[in-house]
């Protein structure tokens, strides 16, 4: 089976772009921890830089609010288009997770691990709609906040629809609420005692804290509809004030304390701020990605990316390698020796799993959702 989409795709190749540069910055973060010391010079990457699933939530709600805003300025908005936006959205994103969280849960079952390790609440996506969630499986929390996203959002507009009626407004309050009642959560914890609860880097994983990431994602397709002319006509300058936010960000998350406002309650609304003006650029930013083999390994990745998210941490690092180090007794060998082939093996595993998850998961399912529900 082909990895590429057919050449009619309305595929987007900036878009591919960002989402692959974001997957391979999450899986090379994760990939740290098998570098020892004496190698991080050669492997080392300025991590800091920006938030790879940060990326994710920005993009996602760009593509998704495209999509959405394009029903709900339609003539027939409805209850019903909602359905069909969150069954949509559920065959592209769950068969995988499903699959994955059940092949944790027979692993579990026929191997000596404790069965306390595996959450059913990561099954409903509650495991940290207001509380940082269980390290196990971990990755799952960012699906959480997107899944919640497009399940509160279209209610709360057909909610406020029932109250205004112009749909500018409409859009407008929405919009309002989901940026800033996230800001305001974060200020909360972090002025009240509520704070001790919340270990700092664990802001970045609650549901509730994170909505407005995606929301940005959101406002970019609602201000380009707007104003497609202007910010094309500055895209450049745009994309520019974005990278300079983002080499800011790197210096203060580098060398700050951690224990400031800036680390746990602006930085999740500054960040997200950066990408939604680096949109336009790369929205608008469109090659043929079948003529160069550089466009053709972006497109690819680009396409494995959520399974490779779903599997590179928890599946591929925690269970694949340690049980094979454990059961090969090369756990007990020095890292200094294993860290290189380790390093590679790893990153050829993300690639060959990801690519098998894919062809046999999710394209299929979306091939029959495309079919079924046009």
């Amino acid at each position: 089976m082909n990895l590429l989409p057919p050449s009619s795709s309305k595929r987007i190749f900036g878009l591919d772009f960002l989402r692959a540069v974001a997957i391979l910055w999450v899986v090379y973060d994760h990939s740290t921890s098998y570098i020892n010391h004496k190698y991080q010079f050669w492997f080392y990457l300025p991590i800091n830089f920006f938030d790879g699933v940060t990326v994710f939530f920005v993009l996602s709600g760009y593509l998704i609010g495209n999509i959405f805003l394009t029903q709900f300025y339609g003539n027939d908005f409805s209850f019903k288009k909602i359905v069909r936006f969150w069954i949509r959205r559920w065959l592209r994103t769950l068969p995988a997770f499903y699959f994955v969280y059940g092949v944790f849960f027979l692993y579990i079952l026929i191997s000596d691990k404790a069965l306390e390790q595996f959450s059913f609440k990561i099954f409903f996506f509650v495991q940290n709609f207001l509380s940082p969630p269980p390290n196990w499986f971990l990755e799952a929390w960012s699906l959480s906040v997107e899944e919640w996203f497009y399940v509160l959002f279209p209610v709360t507009i057909f909610v406020v629809s029932f109250i205004f009626k112009r749909k500018k407004n409409i859009l407008l309050m929405v919009i309002s609420i989901f940026l800033l009642l996230p800001l305001t959560l974060r200020l909360y914890y972090f002025y009240t005692d509520n704070f001790q609860k919340f270990p700092l880097i664990e802001y970045r994983n609650v549901v509730l804290f994170r909505l407005d990431s995606v929301m940005f994602g959101v406002l970019a397709a609602a201000v380009q509809k707007r104003f497609y002319s202007f910010l094309k006509s500055r895209k450049n300058i745009l994309l520019l004030i974005g990278c300079i936010i983002f080499v800011f960000r790197f210096v203060i998350v580098t060398f700050a304390i951690r224990m400031n406002l800036y680390f746990s309650v602006l930085l999740f609304t500054i960040e997200p701020f950066a990408i939604f003006l680096c949109i336009p650029f790369f929205a608008d930013w469109q090659i043929d990605f079948r003529k160069y083999f550089f466009s053709k390994t972006i497109t690819i990745i680009s396409v494995v990316s959520y399974s490779a998210y779903l599997l590179n941490k928890t599946t591929i690092q925690n269970v694949i390698i340690i049980e094979f180090l454990q059961r090969t007794h090369l756990d007990k060998v020095s890292w200094v020796y294993l860290t290189i082939p380790v390093y590679f093996a790893y990153w050829i595993i993300v690639m060959i799993l990801s690519v098998s998850l894919h062809l046999l998961i999710e394209k299929p399912v979306m091939q029959w959702r495309d079919r079924k529900f046009i």
